[in-house]
């Protein structure tokens, strides 16, 4: 198609969208216990995970995501990988099309969007000079049905009392800040006996053990995908004394943090 400098889009119910460019496309082979460092992209990524298991950092959040399920990235939230079982990853950066408005996170790849992926990994292997275009289309094809997908997801989602919810979200976004169950319920305007009721009985265990865990699971992360000393991640993790931050690892995953480094930190 000539360039006559006019940006292409796709018009759909009646709405005009860019249309999809397909920025990368790979098929990669993951061992046990790899980790990738942390990284952004310029273009929203999604991934397949073929036999893979393991945890996704993104944005604050830690994400679990195993044997096929498929992973949203989006730009300007740094991600990493650090891989439990190894297996494969098909890996899509799409710019335009709509995948920017795809919500960040891990889910279960339905039917739909598993016969796209299908169709995008029978093509990585090709190398003719419609390669790109199909690529672009395809790409397309599986923005549309995750959005499809994710949509529908969001209206059968269980929900939680709001009280709960809006406590979650505040431990999983500032799990860095000092934060107390007495502050958190006087900011949702509850008693902290209640709230500590009502979350162990939703979550299954109290605030503070659920925020230790956070910042733990928070610190693993960046001991296997960064090279900071112990003290700077138990500083960004929200835990100001290094030591305590050591003693609290050690009892709570049976290493020191230099021995957990040690043992699952990986170059991916």
């Amino acid at each position: 198609m000539a360039d006559n400098g006019q940006k292409r889009v796709l018009r759909m119910h009646k709405t005009e969208v860019p249309a999809p460019s397909c920025m990368f496309a790979i098929e990669l082979e993951i061992a046990d216990g790899q980790s990738c460092f942390a990284h952004t992209h310029a273009c929203t990524e999604i991934i397949w995970y073929r036999g893979c298991s393991g945890w996704m950092p993104q944005g604050g959040v830690r994400f679990r995501y195993r044997d096929g399920d498929v992973a949203v990235y989006q730009p300007g939230l740094t991600h990493g990988d650090a891989c439990e079982r190894g297996g494969r990853q098909i890996c899509l950066g799409i710019s335009g099309g709509g995948a920017e408005r795809l919500p960040a996170g891990v889910w279960r790849a339905d039917t739909g969007v598993r016969a796209a992926l299908v169709q995008i990994r029978g093509l990585l292997g090709c190398r003719d000079e419609w390669r790109q275009a199909r690529l672009n289309l395809l790409g397309g094809w599986l923005v549309v049905e995750l959005g499809r997908q994710l949509s529908g997801a969001a209206t059968r989602a269980p929900r939680e009392p709001n009280v709960v919810s809006a406590a979650r979200r505040l431990l999983d976004s500032s799990y860095a800040d000092d934060l107390s169950v007495t502050g958190i319920a006087a900011e949702l305007g509850v008693n902290p006996d209640y709230l500590r009721q009502l979350f162990v009985e939703r979550v299954g265990e109290p605030p503070r053990r659920y925020l230790i865990r956070k910042r733990l699971e928070a610190a693993c992360d960046l001991l296997r995908l960064n090279q900071e000393s112990t003290a700077a991640i138990a500083a960004r993790v929200g835990i100001a004394n290094p030591y305590y931050f050591s003693r609290l690892f050690r009892r709570r995953l049976g290493v020191t943090p230099s021995q957990y480094r040690a043992r699952y930190a990986r170059v991916g």
